[in-house]
């Protein structure tokens, strides 16, 4: 069944392994989703005296209810201005309209959130806020796209770029899958504000078969990973992965880019999932060729592969520093690159028990992206003591 939880920082809002309910779920979402286009010098965002006892006027005055005031007074404090063809309307700012405006830019957002254990970033009043955020919005082209979606405004972007909504991309996805893998299941999505993730089982049992002639480890299932997000985040994309006996997932190869242009994205979805084949075929190759490749000094191999992973997402160092103080001990002296490769695997498994609080859906999937591209390295050029962090 799915389940709806209610505060931004909780990533997941809905959890289903229904296939129509999750379509419905989305057919929803785009049927009442508000785009709106607008010149960029006509919208303004502006400061909102964060004031619990106003939450009522508030909610009456930016069209939404109280709840979602508490949200974003907590989040941002701001509201958007911008005039519609039924007049100018108010809507108060989500923590993802921040992200999306400031990440278009390649800037850093967390100075413009209220971070309370970040004292030094809530140096600046509401004007200079404003006055900063009004200001990378004009580096737009002319127009900008703003969405209103669940009473706050969730979004605003170049109207260059164009978002498909999930229903339709699913809808089209699904499709293409069924006829490159007719024993294919939906397995399960996952989405919050920021984005969204479907997982489904291949059941082709040739790329089971080959996966297990070169892994040596029998229960391999072949899966494939579909990510989106319409708020900016990241673009639509396909992740081929695998699925142990033990439930645990790896993802092999670069992600399967699809774009959001409308004219092209049907076809541009059944050529990725063409190519999801060829993938799985290549992992098998290059999986095999690490287990030829012999490494003689284990912990220095492992912690200079490992720090190319630390460098692009939120593995934490700590984890990887604990595992390679037993690793020798595990693997011996000498091991194979593919075991090498394995460890990495483990690293995220460690990472993902011992924290405090489990990552977001996109940082876990951008820990996921840098240990499989290291199936691509040349372990061999890491076959050395470990460098300094």
């Amino acid at each position: 069944m799915g389940k709806k939880a209610v505060a931004d920082e909780q990533e997941v809002l809905f959890v289903s392994n229904d296939l129509e309910e999750v379509m419905e779920h989305f057919k929803t979402e785009k049927e009442t989703d508000q785009w709106h286009e607008v010149y960029k010098k006509e919208l303004e965002v502006i400061g909102v005296p964060n004031a619990p006892i106003l939450a009522g006027t508030y909610a009456e005055e930016y069209e939404t209810d109280e709840e979602k005031v508490q949200e974003a007074m907590e989040e941002t404090g701001f509201a958007v201005k911008f005039p519609t063809r039924q007049g100018m309307r108010k809507k108060l700012l989500g923590a993802t309209s921040y992200r999306a405006l400031f990440r278009r830019f390649g800037l850093e957002c967390s100075a413009m959130l209220n971070v309370d254990d970040k004292p030094k970033f809530n140096a600046l009043d509401t004007a200079k806020k404003a006055e900063i955020i009004n200001g990378v919005a004009q580096n737009f082209t002319d127009k900008v796209l703003v969405l209103v979606r669940d009473g706050l405004c969730r979004y605003i972007g170049s109207e260059s770029y164009a978002i498909l909504p999930v229903v339709d991309l699913l809808t089209n996805l699904w499709e293409a899958i069924g006829e490159q893998f007719p024993y294919a299941m939906f397995n399960v999505c996952r989405s919050g504000l920021e984005i969204t993730e479907c997982e489904f089982d291949l059941n082709d049992d040739d790329i089971e078969e080959k996966i297990h002639e070169t892994v040596g480890e029998e229960g391999m299932k072949a899966m494939l990973k579909f990510v989106t997000s319409d708020v900016g985040l990241r673009a639509a994309s396909l992740y081929p992965y695998l699925v142990d006996k033990d439930g645990r997932s790896f993802l092999i190869g670069k992600p399967l880019t699809v774009d959001h242009n409308v004219p092209k994205t049907v076809e541009m979805i059944k050529d990725e999932v063409c190519r999801v084949m060829t993938t799985f075929r290549d992992t098998s190759d290059k999986v095999e060729a690490l287990s030829h490749v012999l490494i003689t000094n284990v912990k220095g191999c492992y912690l200079n592969i490992a720090k190319t992973v630390c460098s692009g997402s939120l593995l934490r160092k700590s984890t990887v520093m604990a595992i390679a103080e037993d690793i020798e001990a595990e693997l011996g002296t000498e091991c194979t690159a593919l075991d090498i490769w394995w460890k990495l695997q483990d690293t995220l498994l460690v990472e993902d028990a011992t924290r405090d609080v489990p990552m977001k859906l996109n940082a876990h999937l951008m820990v996921q992206e840098a240990i499989a591209r290291t199936l691509t390295y040349n372990y061999k050029e890491y076959d050395s003591a470990a460098v300094e962090w």
